[in-house]
């Protein structure tokens, strides 16, 4: 099979207790949400059009082990966009299945890549990004399927990004 990866930035932060997944790996000492999303009630909710690298590749490499194993992977990624362009590495989670290869490449992805800062009223301003991955594989389960944001854009716009942000505390996230 020939993989093929779908990335599709859309902004929200999607919840679900049924979704989060244990890491792979022996847990580490954990920051607190609090730690790792500093001063939520000063976010903003990014737009989808927003998600603009500023490099050439626009999505994470497929995990050469998982697509030998013919291993798919479907996502979200939440993750805060600082005034520079950069992910807060600490601030990126993970919600739904998947394994550490489709996390670790992700992290990896968002840490070493810079992204056009997120403007309002002509002032950079740091950004909270729902980024939903799908990581296909030609014939494969998540072949031309995408996972949509209206289920979390919804209540994150109704309840506001400070409220949710705690509620990400126990799932999978890059460690600092």
């Amino acid at each position: 099979m020939t993989p093929r990866l779908v990335i599709t930035a859309l902004v929200s932060v999607f919840t679900c207790s049924a979704c989060a997944t244990s890491a792979s790996r022996a847990p580490q000492s954990t920051p607190s949400t609090r730690e790792r999303f500093s001063h939520p009630e000063e976010l903003v909710l990014a737009d989808s059009a927003e998600f603009r690298p500023l490099d050439r590749r626009i999505a994470p490499r497929y995990p050469p082990d998982a697509r030998v194993a013919g291993e798919e992977a479907a996502f979200i990624a939440v993750a805060v966009l600082d005034t520079a362009g950069r992910f807060e590495k600490p601030s990126i989670t993970f919600l739904g299945p998947a394994s550490s290869r489709f996390r670790d490449t992700v992290c990896d992805y968002l840490n070493r890549e810079r992204f056009a800062p997120v403007m309002r009223a002509d002032h950079r301003r740091r950004a909270v990004f729902v980024i939903p991955l799908v990581f296909a594989l030609t014939g494969g389960e998540w072949q031309g399927k995408t996972l949509s944001d209206k289920p979390v854009r919804d209540p994150m716009e109704d309840q506001g990004i400070a409220t949710y942000i705690p509620q990400l505390d126990s799932l999978p996230h890059c460690a600092s």
